[in-house]
């Protein structure tokens, strides 16, 4: 097996080829640069050089974060990749607090991906305190 490497940086042909790489809608290419350019973090995994997954970080820069665009593709999954992004955001987050400091993560999980999240301290919505999480697509 190859070694996985980890790096801070992903270009727009990295980025879309993952996101084909699972079956995710297609991001037109100025737009995910623009998405890319204004990630507060970012941490890739790559093989031989190559992007086989990836996790960003958006947020506010204060107390709201966002995990978005976890991603592992296929034939790389199962073998803790998306377990070590995630960590490597939420470290990021830990490192960049305060004394008496907190912040809240969102993330949004894909279907059946539910249990992933929770094995890392994350819970699931609706809760006794939580509304049920939504989203919304925007066309034009």
């Amino acid at each position: 097996m190859a070694e996985i490497q980890y790096k801070h940086s992903i270009t727009v042909e990295e980025y879309e080829n993952l996101r084909k790489s699972v079956g995710w809608r297609p991001i037109e290419r100025a737009q995910a640069q623009i998405g890319i350019n204004n990630s507060r973090y970012i941490t890739v995994a790559t093989v031989n050089g190559q992007a086989v997954g990836m996790a960003r970080l958006v947020g506010d820069g204060g107390y709201v974060n966002v995990i978005c665009d976890v991603i592992v593709r296929e034939e790389f999954q199962g073998q803790g990749i998306g377990k070590r992004l995630v960590l490597s955001l939420l470290e990021y987050i830990r490192e960049g607090l305060s004394a008496g400091q907190s912040s809240i993560v969102y993330v949004m999980a894909a279907k059946g991906k539910e249990p992933f999240y929770e094995s890392l301290g994350f819970v699931p919505r609706p809760a006794d305190t939580l509304g049920c999480g939504m989203t919304q697509w925007i066309d034009k």
